[in-house]
């Protein structure tokens, strides 16, 4: 039989063809009779039988078909009223976009936001894909780590950002960014940027 001659794959995707550190350790724990996955997000729960019906409800009613691209119009607006009571923020409607999980909303944020060549602030420690992610939209990723505080607890910036970060508002991008607080994925630290923006944040020392 003869062989077929596959087209080379792009170059950009190389990095992907990495090995996942996180499938490695999920092989490693699923091995084990009494393993318990802390590295994937991955619910094990019962999923809650009104969505089950819900989602049969859905193919019997012809409804599994595209949607609007921002996301159902009832979807969204119960996420404004959840924002309001639960955190005080206000949203239009016209603001909130509902993706398939974080990952696509990272995503969907890299490809909208960044060029390539410009530069992608990750703090360490980060996700694998917000990484991968990065690259892929052709950034230039940045790391900066951050420090286990005393309490075990709090991960800690010191605020000492090097020469290697370019330090320009107009194309840096910090992971897990939405408005002025930046949540890091990776340990639950939110950082409130301050008044002169990514440069203060980055550079407090130097900033204006």
């Amino acid at each position: 039989m003869a062989m077929i001659d596959l087209a080379p794959l792009s170059r950009r995707t190389s990095h992907l063809r990495e090995a996942s550190i996180l499938r490695a350790l999920t092989l490693k724990v699923n091995a084990l009779d009494d393993g318990i996955n802390l590295g994937q997000g991955v619910c094990d729960l019962e999923m809650p039988r009104p969505l089950r019906l819900a989602a049969v409800e859905s193919l019997l009613h012809d409804r599994a078909t595209y949607t609007n691209f921002a996301g159902v119009l009832p979807l969204r607006e119960q996420i404004v009223r959840r924002m309001k009571e639960r955190y005080g923020l206000e949203y239009d409607v016209g603001e909130v976009v509902v993706t398939v999980g974080s990952s696509m909303a990272y995503t969907s944020t890299l490809m909208t936001l960044v060029d390539p060549g410009d530069e992608v602030v990750l703090f360490e420690p980060f996700y694998p894909y917000h990484h991968t992610g990065a690259r892929l939209a052709g950034a230039v990723v940045k790391p900066v780590p951050l420090t286990l505080g005393d309490d075990g607890i709090d991960w800690l910036y010191g605020g000492a950002g090097d020469d290697s970060l370019g330090g320009g508002t107009d194309n840096d991008y910090l992971n897990g960014g939405t408005g002025n607080d930046y949540l890091n994925g990776g340990t639950g630290t939110v950082f409130v940027v301050p008044a002169h923006g990514f440069d203060e944040l980055l550079f407090p020392s130097v900033a204006p």
